[in-house]
């Protein structure tokens, strides 16, 4: 079967200033330091890799683009500039205690800075070709996360409907796909935990946010 690809919708990437870099601002709203330095030291590493871009903590008093919590219910972040339509508000959450696996940290933090930067999940791709076994989908999901059908075919199951398809190329060892149990699928396709950055996902940074 093909694999999939790294990929964004393009209408949520956030905008360039006048010299063609991207600039945001990160707060913190919460966290004991270890867990803030640990989320910040993965948005640095991404920071390094997208030329064009350019994150740093936000001041006090100023105002934020992404605003990070470690409190709420769950790992997740608003896609790109969405962020902006919810001001004052988290806009990612790292569901992690300071002392989780360096792993750990850098498959979550990774993961959901490249959700605020408008990567989507790799099994989502509007071309790939997950054989899911979609009961099997919906039951595992409702077992394990409490989802409803509904919300499993939002969060698994639906392709993308990009306005704007930013895609790297072949890619099936993204940061950004869910694992694949090969009890899921109706032909053993599997794929396991990914926890490091892809060749694809850093293609993909590279070109939505490239130097000037």
């Amino acid at each position: 079967m093909a694999a999939l690809f790294a990929w964004a919708d393009g209408s949520n990437v956030w905008p360039k200033d006048e010299d063609g870099m991207v600039r945001l601002r990160v707060r913190f709203l919460d966290g004991d330091n270890t867990q803030v330095l640990k989320a910040w030291k993965r948005f640095q590493q991404i920071d390094d890799i997208a030329e064009g871009l350019e994150v740093r903590r936000a001041e006090e008093g100023e105002l934020s683009d992404i605003r990070v919590s470690f409190g709420c219910q769950g790992h997740w972040s608003r896609l790109g500039k969405e962020a902006s339509y919810f001001p004052g508000q988290t806009t990612l959450n790292i569901e992690l205690a300071g002392g989780a696996p360096s792993n750990e940290w850098d498959r979550v933090a990774l993961h959901e800075f490249l959700h605020a930067l408008g990567l989507e999940h790799e099994h989502q791709h509007p071309n790939h070709e997950v054989p899911w076994d979609e009961a099997a989908v919906i039951d595992f999901y409702g077992r394990t996360q409490g989802w409803s059908a509904d919300q499993v075919r939002f969060q698994v199951l639906n392709r993308g409907k990009p306005k704007q398809l930013r895609t790297s190329g072949f890619e099936d060892t993204s940061l950004m796909m869910y694992p694949v149990p090969r009890e899921l699928t109706r032909n053993g396709y599997a794929v396991g935990w990914n926890t490091r950055l892809s060749p694809g996902d850093v293609a993909l940074l590279r070109q939505l946010y490239p130097a000037p």
